[in-house]
């Protein structure tokens, strides 16, 4: 595992834990953040990369700020 693997890793970790601590399901965050429930299931999942768009996105939908997964 490299790095940029590793901060992905962290990051989705913390997604899912600040999604869960919100009582928010993948598919009301998904339509929060205005993407399709596949894509936010395959980053959460680590099937995907996290890209910093989408990353605001997802942080905008369960009100959240950078600074509580990075």
């Amino acid at each position: 595992m490299n790095r940029s693997d590793s901060v992905n890793d962290l990051v989705r970790k913390r997604i899912r834990a600040l999604r869960k601590s919100k009582g928010l399901s993948m598919r009301k965050l998904a339509k929060r953040a205005d993407m399709p429930m596949s894509s936010y299931a395959a980053i959460e999942s680590g099937r995907y990369k996290i890209n910093v768009n989408n990353l605001y996105l997802i942080l905008g939908a369960i009100e959240a700020d950078i600074t509580e997964v990075w």
